[in-house]
């Protein structure tokens, strides 16, 4: 136990983070995601998600342009915001899945 609070203290600390799908084990992929992460938390998550390709990308795509923006600014480029605020509107069929993208979309956003 003490070996692994001095070499991984974060896995203590962030446990609950990094522990993804909540069944109080940490996996190698979810240690992947947690050291790789947004982008890699995003396919992570997207690899649960059956189809609605489409619309994965979409989401691939908007988070890549926060983060290019980001970084721009933080390089000192003047990049204006958003002119509105973003949203979107899930709409489908019982069972397709909006409901799970809704949730990915809340934590990406969060």
């Amino acid at each position: 136990k003490d070996m692994v609070l001095k070499s991984f203290p974060a896995l203590i600390n962030d446990f609950e983070k990094i522990d993804v799908d909540r069944d109080s084990k940490v996996t190698w992929e979810e240690l992947k995601v947690y050291n790789g992460g947004t982008a890699e938390w995003l396919e992570h998550e997207f690899e649960a998600v059956v189809g609605l390709d489409r619309l994965k990308n979409q989401i691939s795509a908007f988070y890549r342009s926060i983060m290019l923006d980001q970084t721009r600014r933080n390089l000192g480029h003047a990049v204006q915001g958003m002119a509105k605020a973003p949203h979107m509107i899930f709409q489908g069929s019982p069972g397709t899945g909006k409901t799970s993208l809704g949730r990915i979309m809340a934590r990406l956003l969060h």
